[in-house]
């Protein structure tokens, strides 16, 4: 699919659809979804490029995990999924890579709006907003090997002690380059990068910390 402008009805329980075992693309496509099911169903190793997805109930996308890529997209989530790949995650769940996006988790359920379940999957360039209680994170690394780079990220949920990128438990060798990190919270001390167990190794360099703040900022 290349191109146009795609509306679903409120009753709408999936609306475009390609569940066969073929590659599949939509590119420079505008969506938007008010049903209860998913605007997108993709699967096996498809593409959403150049794509400007508004999703304000159900799910925006759904990938297969097989090399699905979502690149150089705007995606809004209100209360939903913007994407998922499989199960239920608020935002992006990347299996493979995810390229400039533009991420916004609007919603206030749990839920990372970028969470990385696969080894070796990469997070590159991009925007991504997130807006969440404390029990969730703009960034969560649940997977060894991953690269996030240049990449901007802001927390803006007037939350106390917020986290930006959280390392789940068990994961080694998350590398993180040349990303900006904002806080925008309220109180408390904010954290830029922090871990589920203790002395996890973590690589990075060049990032810059932004603390807009009422509190402090500890990298």
């Amino acid at each position: 699919i290349v191109g146009g402008t795609y509306i679903a009805r409120e009753d709408t329980n999936g609306y475009i659809y390609r569940g066969d075992s073929a590659n599949a693309l939509l590119i420079g496509a505008n969506v938007f979804y008010y049903g209860v099911g998913a605007a997108i169903y993709n699967y096996f190793g498809s593409t959403i490029q150049e794509c400007n997805i508004y999703n304000y109930s159900g799910t925006g996308a759904i990938l297969d995990q097989s090399g699905a890529i979502v690149k150089d997209s705007t995606i809004y989530s209100k209360t939903g999924y913007a994407v998922k790949g499989g199960e239920v995650s608020n935002g992006i769940k990347v299996y493979a890579e995810a390229l400039n996006n533009v991420v916004e988790h609007g919603g206030l359920n749990a839920g990372s709006a970028i969470n990385i379940i696969n080894p070796n999957a990469r997070v590159y360039g991009g925007v991504i907003i997130a807006r969440d209680f404390g029990t969730s994170y703009p960034i969560l690394i649940g997977a060894s090997d991953a690269i996030i780079e240049n990449v901007s990220i802001r927390q803006t949920y007037p939350v106390n002690n917020a986290k930006i990128i959280r390392i789940a438990t068990g994961v080694t060798n998350p590398i993180i380059l040349n990303c900006t990190l904002e806080v925008s919270s309220v109180g408390g001390t904010h954290v830029g990068i922090s871990a589920a167990d203790t002395n996890t190794p973590v690589y990075y360099a060049g990032l810059k910390f932004i603390n807009k703040s009422s509190g402090a900022f500890d990298p």
